[in-house]
């Protein structure tokens, strides 16, 4: 008789009924095991032949994000939308991301209007610190000065003149 196999605190009689009772991908969970994953990680990974059966012609899944998406929110042959390509590039969490989202209503820090799927990250070049969630013309405001607040507080003046 097989060994038991206990997978969020339910034993069941081997791993292959475990897979078949939870509807998982036997090769997959197999091959997470195997590196040394626990099982309640093995089978909540996601497995590339998951991946393709949710992509449509229209919908693709993230594996960072866990969510379907639109396919022209990602990279041509990817599996990661952009959204969590440029958090990771600046190593934000996506929860930090949406409390900031949150923070900030939704909106550009600068100029208030609303972020839809395109946005940028504002971060200090010196520390790399994120400051906030911008729109690309706030975004590339900022750049011509060259984050600059000299420069931004003399172009404020010659405004007001």
């Amino acid at each position: 008789m097989p060994n038991p196999f206990t997978v969020y605190d339910v034993a069941y009689p081997s791993l292959r009924q475990a897979v078949i009772q939870l509807e998982k991908d036997y090769d997959h969970i197999w091959r997470q095991l195997k590196r040394g994953l626990t099982p309640e990680q093995a089978f909540d990974s996601v497995s590339l032949k998951q991946l393709k059966s949710a992509a449509t012609a229209d919908l693709k899944y993230c594996r960072r994000c866990e969510c379907s998406q639109p396919t022209s929110e990602f990279p041509p042959g990817r599996w990661v939308c952009h959204t969590c390509k440029r958090l990771a590039k600046y190593g934000i969490q996506l929860q930090t991301f949406k409390a900031l989202l949150e923070k900030q209503g939704g909106e550009c820090a600068i100029c208030q209007t609303k972020l839809l799927s395109k946005f940028c990250i504002d971060h200090n070049h010196d520390t790399g610190t994120v400051r906030g969630l911008l729109c690309y013309s706030c975004n590339n405001g900022l750049g011509m000065f060259n984050d600059s607040t000299f420069s931004l507080l003399k172009a404020v003046e010659y405004l007001n003149t």
